[in-house]
Formats: C-alpha cells, structure tokens, sequence
C-alpha cells in the first residue's frame, strides 16, 4: 500500500530540528491536555500540526527501510509508533467505542517518547563525534520530558480526589493551576534526586505506588548520569594520558641516554604545541580507513589553502590535483628543525601549510617561504644539490611530495611537466633572485 506512494529520497534541510521540536511540543501538550482538558480543546490544531510533522517522519523512515534485513527492527517500530499514535479520533468520529476511549487514546501520543529516544540515538551513531557528550544531552532531554509527564501524572491523581488526595493534604486545591503545576513538577524532581523535603507528600494508596515508581525512576537516572559522567571524563582523560605517557616514555630515554637538556626541552614543546593543534589525531591513520575517493576529498578540503595559493595546483589538471593531493604527506616541525641542508640531493618537493621558513644561504637569512609557498623543485628537475638551507622559523604545517611519487606523476601523465614549467614561471620572480644570489632549492 504505501508502496504507491512516491516518497521523497531525503526530507528537507533543517527537518531534523523541526522533528525534535515537535516532539517535544507534542509530549508537552499531551501530558497538560490529560490534566487540563481547557489546554486540550485549545491546543488541538497546534496538536494535530506537530502530530503531521511526527507522522511524516514515521512514514518516511518506514518507507525508506521497507524491505531492508539490517533495519527491519526500526522499521516495525516505525510501524508501531505510527499504528500506536494514529488519529483514531479523527479516522472514527462517530464511533463510540472511540468517544468512551478518547483520553487513551489522547494519552498514546506519549509514546512519542519512543520516536524521540530512536531520533537522538540515531543522532548520536550517525554524528560519531563526542559521543559521550551527545549521550548525556540525550540523557537531560529525557530527564526534562519524564519530569514534566511524571509532574502532570501527579496532578492527575491530585485531581482524581480532591479532598483525600495529596492536593488537599498540602492545601494547595485553591492555588492557580500554573502554581499547581510548579508545585506538582517541584515534588516530582525532589522525590527523582532523593531529597524529599516532606512538604509534599503522598496520602492514598496509588499515590504511594506513583510515588515509588518516580523514586525508582530517579534513581535510574541517577545512576545513568554517574555512569556517563565517568565515561565521558574517562574518553577525554585516556586520550591525553596516553600522548602524554609517550611523551614522558621520550624524555624519559633521553634523559637517560645524556641527551643535552636544550634537545630534550625542544621534544617537551614539541608534544605541548602537536598537543594543542592535533590532539592526538594523526592524519595518516585516520584517513586510512576511507576509500580513495573520500580521503581525497577530504585531503582537498584540508589542503585548500595549497590549492589555492599554490600555481602547481591551478595549473594541474583534476586528475593530476587528485594524486598530487593522495601523494602528499604530512609532518609538523618545530622551530629550529632542519627542512633542506646544504650540499644534499633533493628528493622532495615541500609545500608550507602554516608557518614560516627561513632560507640560510653561506650562514645568512637570505629569504623566508610561507603559506602557500613552495620550493624544490628547480634542484628536483635539474638534479643538483642543493646551495642553501632551510630552517623552520616557527612551528609548521608542511606537505611533501616524494621524487618516487614526482617520478610516477611524470610518467603517467607527460603534460605534469608543462604544468610544471607553468609553475615555475609563475614562480620566477622570487627563485630568480635566489638563483642570482646562486642558491639552488
């Protein structure tokens, strides 16, 4: 049957949040609407809006995985959600099985808490990112939703008797419904934390058994926040005492093995600043896991800055770009490490991402390169060695292509050196100077 329907692929941009709010506006208005039938009559079409919203995404979900094996589970609670939160009373007005069932069936729509929980979970797999985090905002979200339905179960058994029922026994039955209600939310989150100031206390028997299920249900929540707590604190603390245990196992073997103080201090702010910047992340490793066709979008997206700036890169070809861009590997130096020495053979082209070198030609700083700058390739091309050095200034991001992979370049695409040339040219006014001065890079 629904397969008739022609569904959309994807739902609109920023549907997501509109299917968050209106689940939340939906558990809301259920749970004061069975307390209070004036908030009922009058929210009806603000109800029945958010219930399409609710629906669609039902819907939409069922369809997408209809007949899928791995998400046969979420397709039948779709199925369930929507059988279970349908609109009974507008599909059978005048049956009067419906009329006598019709709080019921208004008070189904709280299984929407369901469809909320399934919505930020799934949130949560498909983000990947702070997935600690995400599980305790996930967790005060069901804290505020809970409290507030279990706030509103409460007052209705105030209502149901109002001179026997707690209601009267804390005279409240005259207050404003507003007041009621606070007062009724107020006993619901101290009797969940375990305070209980017995200002407001049960009186009948079912009052007693709502207020040991609200107990019990604090003190899951409870315990569930201390668990995630931990968690969270442990997945940021095990990442930073890992780097940093391989961080002391390095000084701690140079101190031992006599290493001057001034290279061991160097390593120590080495790991701080890598640290600062990268965390514990490593590029390599990370996009490792990725096809080739996603690792070097992303690679692009990480190396914008070169392709940009860089004329190698303007001048290339996509497919050129693209393995110019998988050939690419990464280090991040220190001030006062060494790039190019004197008197070596060049076998890379180095790219700066970030950061600043200084070009030592006979003992003296003859130049800088910078981001989006290059060098090497005129000793690469001529195979000369080279008549300079270059230091790092600062700490730098640099990207190097090998001549393995320039050579292989070279080889599968013959226009790479027109490219090359285009580069140079385009690069001439500051090598020419440095070539005057008779450095060779």
């Amino acid at each position: 049957m629904l397969s008739r329907f022609s569904l959309p692929d994807s739902l609109p941009k920023g549907w997501d949040a509109c299917l968050l709010i209106a689940i939340l506006i939906s558990i809301t208005l259920v749970a004061l609407g069975l307390v209070f039938p004036a908030i009922a009559e009058s929210s009806l079409p603000l109800l029945y809006g958010v219930d399409l919203v609710c629906w669609a995404d039902l819907l939409h979900k069922y369809a997408q995985r209809k007949g899928q094996g791995p998400g046969r589970y979420g397709q039948q609670l779709g199925l369930v959600s929507l059988l279970i939160t349908a609109p009974w009373e507008l599909i059978f007005p005048s049956s009067s099985l419906v009329e006598g069932a019709l709080p019921l069936l208004w008070g189904l729509r709280l299984f929407r808490l369901v469809q909320l929980n399934a919505f930020l979970f799934n949130y949560e797999v498909i983000s990947l990112q702070k997935p600690g985090l995400l599980r305790l905002i996930r967790l005060l979200i069901n804290i505020a939703v809970v409290s507030h339905c279990l706030a509103c179960g409460w007052l209705l058994l105030g209502y149901m008797d109002l001179d026997a029922s707690w209601m009267n026994y804390a005279g409240l039955q005259l207050l404003a419904s507003e007041s009621q209600y606070i007062r009724s939310l107020y006993w619901t989150i101290t009797t969940m934390t375990t305070v209980g100031y017995g200002d407001i206390t049960p009186v009948l028997d079912r009052e007693y058994l709502f207020a040991s299920f609200v107990m019990l249900v604090g003190a899951s929540f409870y315990a569930y926040i201390i668990g995630n707590i931990a968690s969270l604190v442990g997945q940021l603390n095990a990442s930073k005492a890992q780097y940093q245990q391989r961080a002391q196992t390095v000084t701690s073997y140079l101190h031992e093995q006599k290493v001057p103080s001034v290279l061991v201090n160097r390593v120590q702010a080495y790991y701080h600043n890598r640290w600062e910047k990268y965390r514990n992340f490593n590029e390599d490793d990370l996009l490792s896991d990725l096809p080739r066709s996603l690792a070097l979008d992303i690679k692009t997206e990480l190396a914008h800055r070169l392709i940009q700036d860089v004329s190698l890169f303007q001048h290339a070809s996509l497919v050129i770009r693209e393995h110019l861009l998988a050939a690419l590997q990464f280090e991040f130096v220190d001030p006062g490490s060494v790039i190019a020495r004197v008197g070596e053979r060049n076998h890379k082209l180095v790219f700066v991402v970030e950061g600043t070198l200084d070009i030592k030609f006979q003992d003296e700083i003859v130049g800088h390169f910078g981001p989006g700058e290059y060098f090497g390739n005129h000793s690469l091309i001529l195979d000369e060695p080279r008549t300079a050095s270059v230091v790092a200034k600062s700490y730098c991001e640099l990207m190097y292509l090998c001549r393995t992979d320039y050579e292989e370049i070279k080889i599968l695409y013959p226009e790479f050196v027109d490219v090359m040339k285009k580069a140079m040219a385009d690069n001439s006014e500051k090598m020419s100077d440095l070539v005057l001065l008779g450095v060779v890079l």
